[in-house]
């Protein structure tokens, strides 16, 4: 019988294929993963809510709320002397709350991201509605 000189040679390179193979085959599955995690990122990008426009609605609303319930008719001076009587009482949604400007009559929303270090202020005058006495818009200004 003959003998070869290399023993375990087809060993090695069966191993050595298979080796190349599995790690080829887990490079694959990560480019995979990598790409569904990139779809689900942005899907939930595009389908998410942006912080500040729910902040603003909160706002919004509770502040209409409040002054719905506290007001039986409504008219600008009736408006005027709910907030100015409103030192103590704040109306606010996790950090972003509400002032009232007594000068110009207006009212302005401080809005905070996630961060807690930058906001916005948005500036919305009050406007009543002349035909409905329980009638309250507001109109939006600037923001800075």
């Amino acid at each position: 019988m003959y003998r070869s000189k290399r023993k375990g040679f087809i060993m090695i390179f069966t191993l050595l294929n298979l080796m190349l193979i599995i790690s080829c085959l887990f490079y694959m599955l990560n480019i995979e993963s990598i790409k569904a995690s990139r779809v689900k990122d942005c899907i939930k990008y595009e389908l998410g809510e942006n912080e500040y426009e729910k902040h603003r609605e909160y706002l919004l609303s509770r502040l209409k709320n409040y002054i719905m319930n506290n007001l039986s008719e409504i008219n600008d001076e009736d408006l005027h002397n709910l907030f100015m009587g409103k030192e103590n009482e704040v109306i606010k949604y996790e950090k972003s709350y509400v002032k009232y400007d007594k000068e110009k009559k207006i009212i302005i929303l401080f809005i905070y991201q996630d961060s807690y270090r930058t906001y916005k202020k948005e500036y919305y005058e009050i406007e009543l509605n002349k035909g409905d006495k329980k009638q309250v818009a507001f109109k939006y200004i600037k923001t800075n």
